[in-house]
């Protein structure tokens, strides 16, 4: 646990947010003061997401004796996440 606290709670995993009425220049230097002594911590390299190609339906049928109706579940292969983005709005 402590590793995980130590390596995705760090300053390079983190957003601030300044509101209100400030002069940036101000906001910047309070930033640096109280925040740019803290060092990022080494992230692990990111994990393989790609799945193999799947060539042919499958199936899966699992009997429940405590579920008293059927249900369906259905899914579909995504892009990859690397991949641009393909919607009109992006």
């Amino acid at each position: 646990m402590e590793k995980f606290h130590a390596t995705y709670y760090a300053p390079n995993n983190a957003a601030l947010a300044i509101v209100g009425d400030f002069e940036p220049a101000e906001a910047r230097k309070l930033v640096e003061k109280y925040f740019g002594g803290l060092k990022p911590a080494d992230l692990p390299p990111q994990p393989d997401l790609t799945e193999p190609r799947q060539e042919t339906e499958k199936r899966t049928v699992k009997k429940d004796p405590l579920a008293p109706r059927p249900a369906l579940a259905i899914g579909y292969h995504m892009p990859t996440a690397t991949r641009p983005s393909i919607t009109p709005w992006a």
